[in-house]
This record gives structure tokens, sequence and C-alpha cells, in this order.
């Protein structure tokens, strides 16, 4: 009965290590390579909408982050936000309660969920100080879309590696924080 415990265990581990393992190795500069076009149209048709600004999709191995769309976080069922005016948390129940209250555009939000989902990507979101600029995300790794060709994405405190792709696409590691 031991041995039977201890090898659940040690499968247990492996898998675990494993699924950790292929989810390091993901590379969102191969996911770049075989879709620009379909990314540089959803980037640029992101950039053409004011009601989002970021969305974040968690995935089955990644339970420490949230769904997010703009402010609102996904948390023990319920949508809340800090709002500024209120000085208090406030809270709503559905996704659906969360677009209308911030005047999304149904079709688009699922759109963007969709095509995360395909590219297995785990953020959207704007650029501050740069308004030609679109974020997607995997974890720590990022790749930069700016419309403007002259732009660069440049090394500094939170972009730890930076690797211009082409004119318009830059790939990124960032810290943490």
């Amino acid at each position: 009965m031991k041995c039977s415990n201890f090898t659940s265990f040690i499968l247990t581990l492996l898998l675990g290590t494993s699924l950790l393992t292929s989810c390091e190795r993901f590379d969102i500069r191969l996911v770049l390579t075989n879709n620009e076009e379909a990314l540089t149209t959803i980037c640029n048709d992101f950039l053409k909408q004011d009601g989002i600004r970021y969305i974040n999709i968690t995935s089955h191995y990644d339970k420490g982050t949230c769904d997010v769309v703009n402010s609102w976080c996904l948390r023990f069922e319920k949508w809340e936000k800090w709002d500024k005016q209120k000085e208090k948390t406030i809270y709503l129940d559905t996704i659906e309660e969360v677009i209308e209250y911030e005047k999304i555009d149904k079709v688009k939000y699922n759109a963007l969920v969709n095509s995360l989902k395909k590219y297995n990507l785990k953020s959207i979101g704007k650029v501050y100080n740069c308004s030609s600029c679109v974020d997607l995300e995997f974890n720590l790794k990022g790749l930069r879309y700016s419309q403007d060709s002259t732009y660069r994405l440049k090394k500094d405190f939170e972009y730890l590696k930076v690797e211009q792709i082409n004119t318009n696409w830059a790939y990124y590691k960032r810290d943490w924080n």
C-alpha cells in the first residue's frame, strides 16, 4: 500500500513538473510567426474601439490570477472593482453586468476572448503612454504591437528583455511587478 501511494505521488509530481515545463517552453514569438496577419488585425481592431482597455483570462493551470475586464476582477464568483468616487468596492454578479456597466460591445468582447483562447494568450491591453500600442501576453512574456513603425520598446526596470521582431512588433519579457 505504501509503495502504491509513493508511486502515485511520484506520478503526480512528474505530471505537474511536465505541465509547468511545457508552459515555460511556450514561445509567444512563434504565435506571431505563425499568425502575424491575424494578430495585426486583432490589435488594429482593438485600438479602434473605446470600451475595452484590458482583458485577462485565466487558464486551468494558473489559479494565481483572475479574469479581468478593465478594472473589474472576478473573485469568488463575483466581479469586483474599487470605485474611487464612492471610496468602496462595488460588486456585480455576471460578466454580462460588467459589460453593460462598462458600455462594452458584447460581440467585440467575446471575439477578443475567443482570440486569446485560440492563440493561447492570456491578455490583451492598451499600453499606457502609447496610443498606437497593444500588448498581448502569456505569463511574463509578451508581444507589443505598434501601428507606428518608428516606435521602439526599450529595455528598462520592467522590461528585462526586449527584442524588436519587425517594424511593428517587439517581443518582451518583463518583471512580475
